[in-house]
């Protein structure tokens, strides 16, 4: 799979991801075979961009590594959910494992277009936060206890029943929106009794959906430090780029409900490193 600018778009091309639209609607299907005569038709609704299938795509080692790191992520939390008797102590190595991969020289944004899943997204906002705690200059204890809250961040999806891939608040009933909420603090408490978990990092798990102008959720806490602010970009950005938790949206889109939301919702310093990280790849 290959991002595109929709002027590049060939006859035969085939589509590996839904094209949405900025209201959430669906417009074309993945796997749609493209023609050249989409390109005006797109570039009116402002989309600037698709993904193809790409037949000489290279996998790098990064991302053989990070999909390695999916697997383990998920093997170890699904025998923590099932069996009382398992502990998380494995996701301690998925955590290093991802901190050594960060200054890999092939460091590969391809890893948000992996195939969407609870784990997938986990190790997606852990490298993106990794890599924010360098430009930003954290400690090295400070970014392995925000890699290890991202990949934990959303283990309380597990302990609900409400769909939370490609959902839209609209369509939901105020019961189902108030129990989704409710994985922050679900999460929150079973990773409480984890006793080698520390408070700075169960802090980013419950407010990873806070806001800093005391609008997010679950507590409408505004005074975070720097850590909780970062969990809290990288992840709306990848939720919005893959649909995790929300309607998918397209780049453009998403940066720019972002930057509008600086000094509300997100902290001005963060959201530009990540932006920097995003457009040097």
């Amino acid at each position: 799979m290959k991002k595109i600018p929709v002027k590049q778009i060939t006859d035969g091309s085939k589509l590996s991801r839904d094209v949405i639209y900025t209201d959430g609607d669906l417009l074309i299907k993945e796997g749609t075979i493209l023609k050249e005569v989409y390109i005006p038709l797109l570039e009116q609704l402002s989309i600037d961009s698709v993904y193809i299938e790409d037949d000489n795509f290279n996998v790098t080692e990064f991302l053989i590594s990070a999909r390695n790191q999916i697997a383990d992520l998920k093997n170890i939390i699904e025998q923590y959910i099932y069996n009382e008797e398992s502990n998380l102590k494995p996701i301690q190595k998925v955590c290093d494992d991802v901190i050594g991969n960060l200054n890999a020289n092939e460091f590969d944004l391809a890893i948000l277009n992996e195939e969407l899943s609870l784990y997938s997204h986990s190790v997606q906002v852990a490298y993106l936060c990794g890599k924010l705690s360098q430009a930003i200059n954290l400690t090295e204890s400070d970014m392995k206890d925000l890699v290890m809250a991202s990949l934990l961040h959303d283990i309380g999806l597990r302990y609900i029943t409400t769909p939370f891939i490609g959902i839209d608040f609209d369509e939901m009933t105020p019961a189902q929106v108030f129990e989704f909420k409710k994985h922050t603090i679900y999460g929150y408490t079973a990773l409480s009794k984890v006793s080698w978990l520390n408070e700075d990092t169960l802090k980013m798990i419950l407010s990873h959906h806070e806001r800093i102008d005391g609008s997010g959720y679950p507590l409408r806490q505004r005074d975070q430090d720097i850590k909780c602010r970062i969990i809290q970009a990288v992840d709306a950005y990848v939720c919005g780029l893959t649909g995790m938790e929300t309607v998918r949206k397209e780049s453009n889109n998403i940066r720019n409900s972002i930057l509008d939301y600086i000094g509300g919702g997100f902290d001005k310093t963060v959201v530009t490193k990540l932006f920097e990280i995003i457009d040097c790849k």
